[in-house]
């Protein structure tokens, strides 16, 4: 019984032992760590600040657009007549109301003087009818004329009037035409093409097209986006067109939300 006890304290020491030796040999594979004064000894460790601000940022779309001017226009005589004077060439900057062509007016001064003269003639019908109706209106008064006849001279003098309100008319008409005979620039613009020379006969029936005049006061800016970038742009979005031919820089408004985008460049 004896015997027993000490055999079981004996093994179990060895088991004890044994272990220990066992865990000293794994302890000899772990990775040493530093000691605890190396981080001291070299310094404190250098760092990089930066001070935090707040930017605005924008979405910015860029795109290649067409430049167009809201008119473009054929200029046309009103009247017929023989070129006798064109100053204005292509590319020329024209204000509203300059001359660009003149046509021959010696026809229409003729006009002129034979509607003066159409006035004056019916003036004076004018005039005759009207004595011949109040002598007339005596002799009907005295009982030596009857009503029908001064009905008959009223007509007359009617008709006299008439005559005359035409002649007035048509001297209206002619000088009308003498203005017309002078073709005016109807806006500021740029002469595109010139198609008539000095000397040519204008017609106004098909009208005879004397320039190609264009509008630049202010341009529309057609602009082509992808599918994909439409849902990015709204009415109303700031726009800054860049115009190479002249280094110039323009801000504008978008117009019209749809696939070829406009806006207007003043």
């Amino acid at each position: 019984m004896q015997y027993y006890k000490t055999f079981t304290y004996t093994t179990l020491v060895l088991i004890f032992s044994l272990s220990c030796v066992n865990g000293c040999k794994k302890e000899g594979n772990l990775a040493k760590l530093p000691a605890s004064g190396a981080a001291r000894a070299s310094g404190p460790r250098q760092v990089r600040t930066a001070r935090v601000t707040l930017q605005d940022t924008s979405d910015v779309i860029q795109a290649t657009g067409t430049a167009m001017a809201l008119s473009m226009t054929k200029v046309m005589p009103l009247v017929p007549g023989l070129i006798t004077s064109i100053p204005v060439k292509e590319g020329d900057r024209v204000k509203k109301g300059q001359v660009l062509a003149r046509l021959d007016q010696r026809g229409f001064k003729l006009g002129l003087r034979q509607a003066r003269a159409a006035i004056e003639m019916a003036e004076v019908g004018v005039s005759a009818a009207r004595r011949e109706r109040d002598r007339f209106v005596k002799l009907l008064t005295g009982g030596a004329a009857n009503q029908a006849t001064v009905d008959q001279i009223n007509d007359k003098v009617l008709g006299a009037q008439a005559g005359l309100k035409q002649a007035q008319i048509a001297l209206d008409m002619g000088k009308k035409a003498l203005g017309d005979s002078v073709i005016r620039s109807p806006y500021d613009g740029i002469v595109v093409k010139r198609l008539a020379s000095l000397g040519d006969y204008a017609t106004a029936m098909p009208p005879t097209v004397l320039y190609i005049l264009m509008e630049v006061h202010k341009l529309e800016l057609h602009i082509s986006l992808p599918e994909p970038e439409l849902g990015r742009v709204k009415v109303g979005s700031t726009v800054t067109a860049s115009f190479t031919s002249t280094g110039q820089e323009v801000a504008g408004k978008l117009a019209r939300d749809m696939s070829a985008c406009c806006i207007w460049v003043s």
